[in-house]
């Protein structure tokens, strides 16, 4: 799990996770949603946005994340893993702090 500990909103603008509460496929989404809302997240970047977006429309979760070169990543979650969510994310972000 050390990929969970090094991850960072320090180039998020806006993460926003959609789902319904009432599908068993949103586990992955609820659980990323409650990592990227942790105190230690949340003081990496005190102006990003964590959103939650609860539907019940039987949707599909989905991820989106806005970085603040408006950059966007977007992650349907329904048959991913958690660490696979974060590896995403995580390279994602490691793109960004290389071009600084």
């Amino acid at each position: 799990m050390a990929a969970i500990r090094g991850a960072s909103l320090k180039h998020v603008a806006r993460l926003t996770v959609s789902f319904c509460p009432f599908d068993p496929k949103t586990a992955t989404a609820r659980d990323f949603l409650l990592r990227v809302s942790c105190r230690r997240m949340i003081d990496s970047n005190p102006k990003c946005q964590v959103i939650s977006n609860f539907k019940n429309d039987g949707s599909e979760p989905v991820v989106d994340v806005v970085f603040n070169d408006k950059d966007t990543l977007t992650m349907k979650t329904s048959n991913m893993k958690l660490m696979d969510m974060v590896t995403t994310f995580n390279n994602k972000c490691k793109e960004k702090d290389v071009g600084e």
